[in-house]
């Protein structure tokens, strides 16, 4: 993964990953696109703290998306379930 550069075009994707223990999960990711306008393999998984980053192609529908998504992270659940 290298780092996406934001005064070249870019998009953000939604993307599906199998969790081993959640199944089917979606992944937000911004990708750099080419100059043919195709998707390039740079690309950036974004989060609420990183997607003001990415504003121009983000509307309030995205922002809102990403923190859901956010909290279905196995990190998250962990956290929020985890008895000790």
């Amino acid at each position: 993964m290298q780092q996406v550069d934001t005064t070249q075009p870019y998009e953000l994707v939604y993307s599906l990953c199998e969790h081993p223990y959640l199944g089917c999960l979606i992944e937000p990711h911004i990708v750099q696109l080419n100059p043919n306008g195709g998707y390039s393999l740079t690309h950036r998984r974004i989060f609420s703290h990183t997607a003001s980053e990415y504003a121009p192609v983000l509307d309030q529908v995205d922002y809102k998306l990403i923190g859901l998504l956010e909290e279905i992270e196995q990190t998250n659940i962990i956290k929020r379930y985890h008895k000790k």
